[in-house]
């Protein structure tokens, strides 16, 4: 199932200091105005617009259906493109937003996934770096950088491993993935990169107050 569809059915959900967004009037006014079914690409950037008017900044995606859905390539490259549309609509607003997709990272298999071919996809040279990531947090920053080149001009790609993993602890400032506890690597990862370790520590902290664990 496409994200759309696992957003209606209630499989995939969205909260903000733990509290679910009710998304009954939403969807129910896209189904009337046709866009669900027609659009489906304008119902999610219209669903990040609206996420992005919510008053709190710590948002969670999560739902019983998550890390089912990320098993792909494809739909990990789907969750990115949503949450940086969201992600960039708060900040056209000014304002200060943090995401998490709490989804268990060994819960997700990604080993059955060709990931030479991925690499060449993206267009990156990148089969032998992150070595100490999972291949789907591999992936997942991979998929950010490439939407990062897409969305900035001046964004300049990760071209070696060091940059990689520069790039990998950068992106935590637009989204965090991992359950509560696996948050916590982020926290290590920043004492090496002095400039993004306030914001880290900032959206580690909120999740894992937030958490509903």
């Amino acid at each position: 199932m496409d994200l759309h569809e696992l957003i209606k059915e209630n499989s995939i959900g969205f909260y903000f200091q733990n509290e679910k967004v009710d998304l009954t009037d939403f969807i129910t006014d896209a189904f009337n105005a046709k866009v669900y079914i027609k659009y489906p690409i304008v119902f999610m950037i219209e669903l990040a617009e609206h996420l992005s008017l919510q008053p709190k900044e710590y948002l969670t995606i999560r739902g019983t259906k998550l890390e089912e859905f990320l098993q792909t390539a494809d739909h990990v490259e789907d969750m990115v493109d949503f949450v940086l549309t969201t992600y960039a609509k708060a900040k056209e607003r000014d304002k200060d937003i943090h995401i998490c997709v709490a989804a268990d990272l060994f819960k997700i298999n990604f080993e059955n996934v060709n990931y030479k071919e991925m690499c060449k996809l993206k267009g990156l040279n990148v089969s032998s770096w992150g070595r100490e990531l999972l291949p789907f947090e591999k992936y997942w920053n991979i998929a950010l950088c490439d939407n990062l080149m897409d969305a900035l001009e001046s964004y300049n790609p990760p071209a070696t491993p060091e940059e990689f993993e520069e790039a990998s602890v950068a992106n935590a400032e637009v989204s965090l993935i991992g359950t509560p506890a696996q948050l916590k690597r982020y926290l290590t990862a920043a004492e090496k990169y002095p400039a993004y370790k306030k914001e880290i520590i900032k959206a580690v902290q909120g999740f894992i107050v937030d958490s509903p664990n």
